[in-house]
């Protein structure tokens, strides 16, 4: 769980005196659960969150009491109603307007699926998804994650860090084989990240799952910083990666090109994905 310590100007790590750690500790109980752990007791909440089980208990009872957890038995599950933490960012984004119909125009030109991205914390949230074959499983909607490492809109992402942030996450992050193919040497991913740079662009294959092929372009602002990623991804069918590059890329940067223009129409959006959240020292 995130604490409330922050660096000070002599570079002390000081307590943050506006940090609630309440609120931090409720929002982590809401995090502890995901796709592997949709229902959680007591005792997987509380080691989830490395929060003490009377704390994970006040937040699991207070969150219940607010409509956003239910329990049946000794088990707790999110109810609907977390939807609307999220549904208000994308509201006020106008994704549904806005961002949706790029992502369709991507799939109907190029691809089964198409998403975009950011980096949150080690991970790549993905904020957007559109995908043209639902009974394909492509798993990137709205919410989903996945480690930055394994996915192509990660790899742009992390082409985007400078050096000193680079070097912190190769050595931060955990890398796991998520296939017998899934780049883990850290090595071979600071070479593979670097083609990126080179390029402006990636093609990553088999990595997430076995098959599935994406091709990935930043998504810039005016003054150069890269805020987000945009794929078109589909299941691979022995094509190489001169033809996904072939049939994907200048699509991809013709959607990246108007998804600028959106960032240009909802300045909040922009100013938004701008902001960058970095990972601070986990609360004992």
């Amino acid at each position: 769980m995130p604490s409330g310590r922050v660096v000070g100007r002599d570079g002390v790590l000081k307590e943050d005196r506006e940090f609630i750690t309440a609120l931090a500790r409720g929002l982590s109980v809401i995090e502890a659960f995901d796709r592997d752990h949709s229902k959680l007791t007591l005792s997987e909440v509380a080691a989830r969150t490395n929060l003490s089980p009377a704390t994970a208990r006040r937040c699991l009872w207070t969150l219940e009491k607010l409509g956003y957890v239910g329990s049946e038995g000794r088990e707790f599950m999110l109810r609907p109603k977390v939807l609307s933490l999220g549904a208000t960012f994308l509201e006020a984004g106008r994704f549904e307007e806005l961002i949706q119909p790029v992502l369709r125009d991507i799939v109907a030109e190029a691809g089964d699926s198409a998403s975009l991205g950011v980096m949150e914390g080690d991970d790549v949230l993905y904020l957007a998804n559109f995908s043209g074959k639902r009974y394909v499983r492509l798993t990137a909607g709205a919410g989903s994650r996945f480690p930055a490492y394994a996915v192509s809109i990660g790899r742009v992402l992390l082409a985007a860090l400078s050096e000193e942030d680079l070097d912190a996450y190769l050595d931060r992050a955990e890398f796991h084989k998520l296939t017998p193919f899934t780049v883990t040497e850290k090595t071979r991913l600071r070479s593979l990240i670097e083609d990126v740079r080179q390029a402006g662009y990636v093609v990553v294959k088999d990595e997430l799952e076995t098959g599935l092929a994406a091709v990935a372009v930043p998504i810039r602002l005016r003054s150069g910083k890269v805020v987000a990623g945009l794929n078109c991804s589909g299941f691979n069918r022995g094509q190489d990666d001169e033809n996904l590059i072939a049939g994907r890329l200048d699509v991809l940067r013709r959607g990246a090109e108007r998804i600028n223009e959106v960032l240009r129409q909802v300045p909040s959006l922009s100013a938004s994905l701008e902001t960058t959240v970095r990972p601070v020292a986990a609360d004992s």
